[in-house]
């Protein structure tokens, strides 16, 4: 799994885009990943990099952050 970091000064600002922690998942046996962002670590990358990145589009519904945790609902 990887991590990233995506900051906005304000609305039309360039995002400052970084690639925080890749995590192995190989091996983990009750599905809990746990990583604490400090905004200390990660290598820069240009924002249009993440354009391109493979995947599926996530269409969450529902958004919201509590204790610095993002929850996407209906996913």
């Amino acid at each position: 799994m990887r991590i990233y970091s995506i900051q906005r000064t304000s609305i039309n600002a360039t995002p400052l885009c970084k690639r925080v922690q890749d995590i192995a998942l190989k091996g983990i046996s009750n599905n809990t990943v746990s990583f604490t962002d400090t905004g200390t670590v990660g290598d820069s990358l240009d924002p249009t990099e993440l354009l391109y990145k493979g995947g599926e589009v996530i269409s969450a519904k529902t958004m919201s952050q509590k204790d610095g945790t993002l929850f996407m609902g209906n996913i």
